[in-house]
């Protein structure tokens, strides 16, 4: 058996030396045992500074969000109607810091909308179309079509330059209207009348051939109208020709270019170039090729978000087809568009097929179904009216080699400026070029077929002309309101820039018949919920403070290890002070908190062991100081400025600046530097020249390149400068 041994004895005294021992351990480690004390209580200490420094940051947080004086502009909207037609149903508001309390009436006459434009019908997606190859230009992108490219590729096409830094703002899809139906539909990304910017860049009418614009001669529009003129597009430097700044891949050039004056004098030939010519080497051609016409070209800036953009403006043509274009190098240059209104003309009645299947152009006539035979004699009668209103009488003579292009060569040959074409479900269609309106087109057309075996009723009999189709599917418009009696547009549905600081969004349109009433006003609320929220959290402070500072004289103990706390007392008293001085410059009415309802009030606790300093709002002297005197409530809260010298403009100030009246005395005011040439330029620019311009306060260096060739002028040579 084992025993432990847990005392030592002397071997003649038998003296306890173990207790003695762990008595003197024990002394020695008292100071150790100190240390170990003042540190939890240090720990302690910062566990409740810490507590006190997350108060103190959600007190700031709160003061902060009625720091400013446009804390205090929050405002709430309200819409109501006049009709059983709810305000919704028209418009929602919104607002912003920067609007003001009123009221306004309020009617929406119509939506902004996007526009639509539609191809003509294809019978397949995925089969070649046949057009010629080129550009054309989807708002100011460039898009190549190839000889090969299918209805799916084009849109692709498109689609791709939808893409970017600068997207095109067009989308286009393939609608499916029917068996054997097609069409390339584009949708503006963007509502508003402008619409959508759809050009031929080459000399290939590619958009007149895919049934997107008018073909006919002198079918178009100014695109860019002004008083007694016309612009381009814009561009973004005079100086690079227009193939380089449009990236076109086929740039066209013509030497039989015509513009009409106003005084309907025709200018001589005009030749441009737009492989080599930059805008100002067109205006010069421009005039320097006027002849009789009274007409003025020239270039023009302006300046879009910061950016400057240049324009050929020609001044003085004539109001109506003032541009004989050629290979589309005005309307590259976007001085004119291609019309978009209605298809209109006569599609016959009977769908025609080839053992069963559609027909196409190459289709012979004598395989049409229901034509039995060719026997000599056999022929169809044109009869009717060309588009001109000449009387048309035509034998067309069948044979067994004859195509259904062969018909559609001579039925264009007899009726006028038609464009005749197999639609998609085998019908001849006759498209009268010269009008988009029914009742002004002259155009009739009569088939009396003679056949001896079998027969060939394409199915005209002399019918009204009519719409075919509409190439403009949803026209480009701008959303008009009424606003207290004065009409307003824009392109957008999300109106900003009529009333400061108010948005109205509008979501339907009730003809003017219901006025809907926009109440804005100060919003209250949430700046009595800012004060609640600053008031709650100094409560929270204090309140922590009062109580580490709480004293209980029948149990003798203190609220919490930081009693008596110099520093915490401190953080006290300059709370109390903050809430209760008098604010420099703000009226003597309201130049305190307790002024406006909000006091530091003394409220004895349970069972009055101590007394505690709380924040306190009087709900309704504080709404009564709002509604009445807002900007004087604000000024107890914000920081603020002002000047009484028009001289001198109170622009901000930082958390360091310290209230009060500031004497300033201005000896010298600054200056805008410039700088001035020190030749005389009466003419072209002789030599190449480089400008550097250096911004000596931003550091910011800019290099012009002046090149002799360009053969600048001192206006170009601004334009060039400021670009």
């Amino acid at each position: 058996m084992s025993m432990s041994t847990n005392l030592v004895s002397g071997l003649v005294s038998g003296f306890d030396w173990r207790s003695m021992i762990d008595r003197l351990i024990e002394i020695e480690h008292q100071r150790v045992d100190l240390v170990e004390d003042r540190k939890s209580e240090y720990e302690s200490k910062l566990t409740e500074w810490q507590s006190v420094n997350t108060m103190l940051l959600s007190l700031k947080t709160a003061a902060s969000a009625l720091s400013v004086e446009s804390a205090f502009n929050v405002y709430t909207s309200s819409a109501t109607s006049n009709t059983s037609k709810a305000a919704s149903d028209l418009l929602t508001v919104s607002t912003s810091s920067t609007a003001s309390p009123g009221t306004y009436e309020i009617k929406v006459n119509n939506l902004a909308k996007s526009q639509k434009l539609s191809s003509k019908s294809y019978s397949a997606t995925d089969t070649a179309i046949s057009l010629s190859a080129g550009d054309i230009l989807v708002s100011g992108r460039v898009v190549n079509i190839a000889a090969t490219d299918t209805l799916a590729d084009i849109k692709n096409k498109i689609n791709a330059v939808n893409t970017g830094s600068s997207p095109s703002n067009v989308t286009a899809n393939i609608v499916q209207y029917g068996t054997n139906d097609y069409r390339l539909v584009l949708t503006n990304d963007n509502t508003g009348a402008d619409g959508i910017s759809l050009l031929n860049a080459s000399s290939s009418d590619i958009l007149g051939d895919l049934g997107f614009i008018e073909t006919a001669s002198g079918s178009y529009d100014i695109k860019n109208s002004i008083t007694g003129g016309a612009q381009s597009d814009r561009f973004i430097s005079v100086n690079d020709s227009i193939e380089d700044l449009l990236d076109l891949n086929t740039p066209q050039s013509s030497a039989t270019l015509k513009i009409k004056g106003e005084n309907g004098s025709d200018s001589d030939n005009i030749t441009i170039d737009l492989s080599a010519h930059n805008l100002n080497q067109i205006a010069d051609a421009i005039n320097a090729n006027k002849g009789a016409a009274n007409i003025s070209a020239s270039v023009v800036s302006e300046t879009a978000d910061g950016n400057t953009y240049y324009r050929l403006q020609i001044d003085g043509i004539d109001d109506t087809d003032p541009f004989s274009d050629n290979n589309n190098i005005f309307q590259t240059l976007g001085l004119i568009k291609g019309g978009v209104g209605d298809v209109v003309g006569d599609v016959g009645t009977n769908a025609m097929t080839t053992n069963g299947q559609v027909i196409t152009t190459s289709t012979k006539l004598v395989d049409i179904d229901g034509y039995l035979e060719y026997t000599a004699g056999d022929q169809i009668l044109f009869e009717g009216y060309d588009t001109s209103g000449s009387a048309v009488n035509y034998t067309f003579s069948l044979s067994d080699t004859k195509t259904v292009q062969d018909l559609l060569n001579d039925i264009e040959s007899q009726y006028g400026d038609v464009t005749a074409a197999v639609t998609a479900d085998g019908k001849i269609q006759i498209v009268d070029n010269t009008t988009d309106t029914p009742a002004s087109s002259n155009l009739s057309v009569t088939f009396t077929p003679t056949i001896d075996k079998g027969e060939l009723d394409f199915g005209f009999t002399g019918a009204a002309i009519s719409v075919i189709r509409d190439r403009e599917l949803v026209e480009g418009e701008d959303a008009s309101i009424v606003v207290d009696d004065v009409t307003i547009t824009d392109p957008s549905n999300t109106i900003t820039d009529v009333i400061e600081g108010v948005t109205l969004n509008l979501v339907g349109a009730d003809d003017a018949a219901t006025t809907v009433t926009v109440k804005v006003e100060r919003d209250l609320s949430a700046i009595k919920s800012k004060i609640q929220d600053m008031v709650d959290s100094f409560n929270t402070v204090l309140g922590y403070i009062n109580t580490q500072f709480s004293y209980n004289d029948k149990t003798d103990e203190v609220g919490g290890i930081l009693f008596g706390d110099g520093t915490l007392a401190s953080v006290k008293s300059d709370l109390i002070n903050i809430v209760t001085e008098t604010i420099t410059g703000a009226s003597s009415d309201f130049n305190k908190l307790s002024l406006i309802g909000i006091t530091l009030d003394l409220t004895n606790t349970e069972e009055g062991y101590y007394q505690d300093l709380t924040l306190s709002i009087d709900e309704d002297k504080l709404t009564d100081a709002l509604e009445t005197n807002f900007d004087d409530v604000r000024k107890l809260f914000a920081a603020f400025g002002s000047s009484p010298d028009a001289n001198i403009e109170y622009i901000s100030h930082t958390d360091d600046t310290l209230g009060g009246t500031y004497d300033v005395v201005i000896t010298e005011a600054a200056t805008r530097g410039t700088v001035t040439g020190s030749k005389a330029l009466g003419g072209d620019l002789g030599e190449d020249v480089t400008v550097t311009i250096e911004d000596f306060a931003t550091g910011r260096v800019a290099t012009v390149e002046l090149l002799a060739a360009d053969n600048l002028d001192i206006d170009d040579i601004v334009n060039a400068i400021n670009s």
